[in-house]
């Protein structure tokens, strides 16, 4: 399992660890688990994804989303990846995970929707049509 939490320029990246080291030192011998933390830059690109309207999107966000994660395969063909792009126990993986995914989105739109997350950057010129002191009119999504 691995957990990533990606901020504006840096990111930290969390997961399980079985290791056997090929070459290891006196009292090292022998297989070692555990978890790995790695604190990493991030760099975002422009986003190139088409964007796709889901009527059933709107009606039950965080439903959709558990319902497309829970069927990885045609989430994959949907997205245009041959089939086994994903290791042999991604789906599943993936599966009992999606609980923990959509509380963690659920927590995320929280955020948006009390203004807390979702905002544009510091010294970022106002938006066109925001009003002296208040917020601008922005679309807003679910996910």
């Amino acid at each position: 399992m691995l957990y990533a939490f990606g901020f504006e320029r840096v990111g930290v990246v969390v997961g399980d660890l079985y290791f056997v080291d090929p070459n290891p030192g006196k009292g090292q011998e022998g297989p070692e688990h555990g978890v790995r933390l790695e604190l990493r830059v991030i760099g975002c690109g422009e986003l190139t994804g088409r964007r796709v309207f889901e009527r059933e999107l709107s009606a039950d966000p965080l439903g959709w989303l558990g319902t497309q994660l829970a069927d990885l395969d045609a989430l994959l063909a949907s997205a245009g990846f041959p089939a086994g792009t994903a290791g042999p126990s991604d789906a599943e993986d993936l599966r009992r995970a999606v609980p923990e995914i959509v509380e963690a989105t659920r927590g995320l739109l929280g955020k948006v929707w009390s203004g807390e997350l979702g905002n544009p950057p510091a010294g970022e010129a106002p938006a066109e049509g925001a009003t002296a002191g208040g917020p601008a009119l922005v679309r807003s999504g679910w996910l």
